[in-house]
């Protein structure tokens, strides 16, 4: 069919349709974006109910709390449906509570933790003892908490309650562990700069954010070198201590029987000093202009990004919709279709827009393509981004997006242990008990005119960093004509770097 018949033929569909206008986003097919349907569509969504409300975690009525003499408080809820039970500490550490001469340690512990043995248990040792009893112990150290977890069947409880009791509160540090730990970590270190993508969240972090935050820094020799065995311990020392701590219990057994078992294991620990002072808040500012990795390499990593905002933000929820509507929301958001679809640039071309932090985050909308559209894939990243401020929002669009929001936390707590896990968290970070209840209902509440506003508001075009880690020689032209172009060369490492450290270098 020759080229004209098609446009006949589409602009008589159109025009039955009654939308034969020009689409705003540039798509030439329809004022609503997606919004023209098929018939059985159509009698599919008549089928559809309204998003059925999740069921919200209540004290009393999905965990018990209880709260011991010095401090640590317990989330527990019988589930007899498995022979399972499952422990899980949520303890106040983390990398932001590391001193200037402590950057690393955080993870060391974690690491130590999990790797390092007990005072009862050589590291082998319990392997060994985990492996016979089916059992899963976990350690992960963030940014400002950590979690401690065993996993293992009801019959074996009270030797799984003891063995995490033994990792929390008498840890080992096995030097053995953590220069094993630290050559992997070495590794790590030499082989920093292989992967662009690494690259790009780290050079682009380094951006916005000071050492003083773990999203500024990096491990480095000379800081692997200073994470001794012994500031790894003064570290946990600081931190570890009962009124710092909360841990559920969930599973297979007899809740009064498992409370008291738990008393008997952690009751006699006994408080710390002086209390953790709260953690200040940090806001990264804005760094418009255009920055270079170069990188010779056949593909191009593109962040296009600015500060973000944290999670006492009133336009979060709008925001979230916001986002999925951009580019969040898989094959369904405009930058997908713009940049996958109708262009063909890139397998996978989305954007993030963190709204759940304690503190701001970074709204990125990323592409990864071919060095020859390095400089096209980000003018269409700008330019959704400031459609986006523009609308109007379709109906199908917006839609999909909240209706994807709402159904989603339908299934977030239904099982007893993310319940539990849920109310522990909450009350470990000092948000209401209802918070999700409220966060249903703030996204019910979004309208179209809302989220156009909230993406004039915390959208920020005008500001953006463009951050490209590629081929210097074949797209710096291309970037150029978009600002100045500042190169950023990443800090390289070699074995002479870790023995002008005081360390071995590796193998």
């Amino acid at each position: 069919m020759k080229r004209a018949s098609i446009q006949f033929v589409l602009g008589a569909l159109l025009a039955a349709g009654g939308v034969a206008q020009q689409d705003p986003h540039g798509r030439g097919l329809a004022p609503g974006r997606g919004d023209l349907h098929s018939k059985g569509w159509e009698v599919a969504m008549k089928l559809k109910g309204a998003p059925i409300p999740p069921r919200f975690p209540e004290i009393g009525k999905d965990a018990r709390r209880i709260a011991l003499d010095n401090g640590l408080v317990l989330f527990a809820r019988e589930d007899r449906r498995l022979p399972l039970v499952q422990f899980e500490a949520l303890v106040r550490v983390g990398e932001r509570y590391e001193r200037p001469e402590e950057y690393g340690v955080a993870g060391f512990l974690g690491t130590m933790l999990r790797t390092g043995g007990t005072e009862k248990w050589k590291p082998q040792d319990l392997d060994d003892r985990l492996a016979f009893l089916a059992a899963n112990l976990s350690v992960g150290i963030g940014e400002d908490s950590g979690t401690v977890s065993i996993d293992l069947l009801s019959k074996d409880a009270e030797e799984g309650l003891a063995i995490l009791a033994e990792v929390i509160r008498r840890p080992a540090f096995d030097e053995g562990r953590l220069e094993l730990a630290k050559r992997r970590s070495m590794n790590s270190i030499l082989h920093r700069n292989d992967n662009p993508g690494q690259i790009l969240g780290r050079e682009l972090n380094a951006l916005f954010f000071p050492e003083e935050h773990p999203s500024g820094r990096s491990m480095t020799p000379k800081r692997l070198a200073e994470a001794t065995g012994a500031k790894i311990r003064e570290f946990y020392a600081r931190h570890f201590r009962p009124e710092n701590v909360r841990i559920a219990l969930v599973g297979d057994f007899d809740e009064k029987g498992m409370v008291e078992k738990v008393r008997a294991a952690f009751g006699d620990w006994p408080k710390g000093g002086e209390p953790i002072a709260p953690l200040p808040k940090f806001e990264a500012k804005p760094r418009p202009g255009v920055f270079l990795v170069d990188k010779e390499l056949n593909q191009s990593s593109i962040s296009l990004a600015h500060p973000g905002i944290d999670r006492d933000n009133p336009d979060r929820h709008a925001v979230a919709l916001m986002n999925a509507i951009l580019g969040g929301g898989s094959f369904s958001s405009r930058i997908t279709e713009r940049v996958r679809s109708d262009e063909g640039l890139a397998y996978s071309a989305r954007s993030s827009y963190p709204t759940g932090g304690r503190e701001p985050d970074l709204f990125q909308a990323t592409v990864q393509t071919k060095t020859a559209t390095t400089g096209r894939a980000v003018t269409l990243l700008e330019e959704e981004i400031r459609k986006m401020q523009a609308g109007p929002i379709s109906k199908n669009e917006f839609d999909t997006a909240k209706e994807s929001a709402l159904y989603g936390m339908v299934f977030r707590n239904d099982r007893p242990l993310e319940a539990v896990r849920r109310l522990m968290r909450l009350e470990f970070d000092g948000l209401r008990a209802d918070r999700d209840r409220r966060d249903f209902e703030g996204i019910s509440a979004v309208t179209p005119e809302a989220v156009v506003a909230a993406a004039n508001r915390n959208l920020h075009p005008e500001a953006l960093t463009v951050f490209v880690v590629g081929d210097g020689k074949a797209i710096e032209a291309d970037l150029a004509a978009m600002g100045k172009v500042s190169r950023i060369a990443p800090a390289e490492y070699d074995s002479a770097s870790f023995r002008e450290a005081g360390l071995g270098g590796s193998r």
